[in-house]
């Protein structure tokens, strides 16, 4: 883990990849905010609800999570591009409902923004296994470096 010089690098969700406005990017791409996306176009904001509309390519459900898909995309891509990591993992409540179903779609839209890029950049993105992985690595680290 990378933690910077004054020890909170890695809080990519706090970053602006849009300078318009105010918002960083976790407010763009949290889920909270997809489920209001739905709420404002009047159905439901259980995210699992949807999932069959993105599969089959149609219908309001679609246009949302293709427009999320875009955004966490070129998202990963700046990770890629900023880090180089080896792996990203993508947890919480987006990376338990959701990506499941779109990890693969994902890799494709990433690798299609890379390959105009000429590195030869290994994608390797997984979904967290742990719950509360966020915590237990923090408290391994505080452990360790302590």
């Amino acid at each position: 883990l990378y933690k910077g010089s004054q020890g909170f690098a890695g809080e990519v969700g706090h970053m602006f990849s849009s300078f318009q406005g105010d918002s960083d990017d976790e407010h763009f791409l949290c889920g909270p905010v997809l489920q209001k996306r739905f709420r404002d176009k009047g159905l439901s904001d259980v995210l699992q609800d949807h999932i069959y509309s993105w599969k089959a390519k149609e219908g309001v459900g679609y246009e949302i999570f293709e427009e999320w898909l875009t955004d966490l995309s070129k998202f990963t891509t700046n990770l890629l591009l900023a880090f180089n990591p080896e792996i990203i993992v993508f947890g919480g409540g987006i990376g338990e409902h959701v990506l499941p179903d779109m990890l693969s779609a994902l890799t494709i839209n990433v690798n299609k923004y890379l390959v105009h890029k000429e590195y030869p950049i290994h994608i390797d993105l997984r979904i967290a296994k742990l719950d509360n992985a966020g915590s237990m690595g923090a408290s391994f680290l505080a452990r360790y470096h302590t």
